[in-house]
């Protein structure tokens, strides 16, 4: 099984573009989360579960994560900037997972500050299968209209008091200064070419921007947000970035788990959209997958997701 925040470095990387350092690792707790503070929490406010086997599960960048039994886990923010992500979370998913047709991770308790632990916090549920970074797709073509559907049922307009974010909600052209600041280190690095780079990234802020209403978006959605049982998508997870814009930033996912006939599939089931919509989200691919170069030092998957991606995204 996997926690709906396995990937908690990934799932933060848009705050290392604003320096395009990251450490390896994660950063030092600003709270020191123990089993008594979490079991505590649990008596207090959700005692229908307090008696259940508690265990480590994982500490992310921003999270502390414990099993709860075999089907749940607790998610607790390890720091203050990640407790508006949980009530992202907790505000938005109960609102979308109704018309959803994969399972999201929907709050099976939605926490509270008490005592000695100042922030919300979820119980969550713990999906079976494996990050789909690290599993394979029975019929690709298959999961690619499955996921294009998934798609078009999030991306609706979304309500003026949807959450915001800066790094992903907006148009392309914003992240023409990390993108620049990432292409030639690569380059240099590994002898990608800058130039082919480049022109990936010029179509795509040459395009016309989103013009339509802002859309429903997962804000973080790549290959270790996605979990598959069985060669099957099985549910979408790690929400905390869920915001509203442009679906380009959405649709980079093509890139990340399709090869070239299953993206044409993909797009193909959710519909050519807006002008430029397919080129922008390919500049989206590439820009994480530059990203995620820059988080790979000491950490395989990272290294794994950067290199599927631009295979993908560049030419040959």
């Amino acid at each position: 099984m996997v926690t709906t925040h396995r990937a908690e470095r990934v799932e933060r990387l848009h705050r290392a573009e604003l320096t395009l350092t990251m450490v390896n690792g994660a950063r030092p707790a600003e709270v020191q989360i123990t089993e008594d503070i979490v079991r505590g929490l649990l008596r207090a406010q959700c005692p229908s579960l307090a008696d259940r086997a508690l265990a480590p599960f994982n500490n992310g960048w921003d999270n502390d994560i414990w099993a709860l039994g075999d089907d749940l886990l607790v998610r607790l923010p390890r720091r203050e900037a990640a407790a508006n992500l949980v009530l992202n979370e907790q505000r938005t998913l109960p609102v979308l997972a109704p018309r959803l047709s994969m399972a999201v991770p929907v709050p099976v308790h939605a926490g509270k500050p008490q005592d000695v632990y100042p922030w919300h916090w979820s119980v969550v549920p713990r999906f079976a299968g494996a990050r789909a970074a690290e599993s394979s797709l029975i019929d690709a073509e298959a999961e690619a209209v499955r996921l294009a559907q998934f798609l078009r049922e999030l991306h609706v307009p979304a309500p003026d008091d949807a959450p915001t974010n800066v790094f992903r909600g907006g148009g392309i052209t914003s992240r023409n200064e990390t993108f620049e600041a990432t292409v030639d280190p690569w380059s240099t690095a590994t002898g990608g070419s800058a130039d082919a780079a480049r022109q990936v990234w010029r179509n795509a802020v040459n395009t016309p921007g989103w013009g339509d209403a802002s859309v429903w978006l997962h804000g973080d959605l790549h290959a270790a947000n996605i979990v598959v049982d069985a060669g099957h998508i099985s549910a979408v997870i790690d929400w905390g970035d869920v915001c509203s814009g442009d679906p380009a930033c959405d649709l980079a996912v093509a890139w990340m788990l399709f090869d070239a006939d299953a993206r044409d599939v993909f797009f193909g089931a959710y519909g050519e959209g807006s002008p430029g919509l397919h080129d922008r989200a390919r500049g989206w691919a590439l820009l994480f997958a530059l990203v995620y170069w820059r988080a790979s030092e000491g950490d395989p998957l990272m290294d794994v997701m950067s290199r599927t991606v631009l295979g993908r995204v560049l030419p040959d």
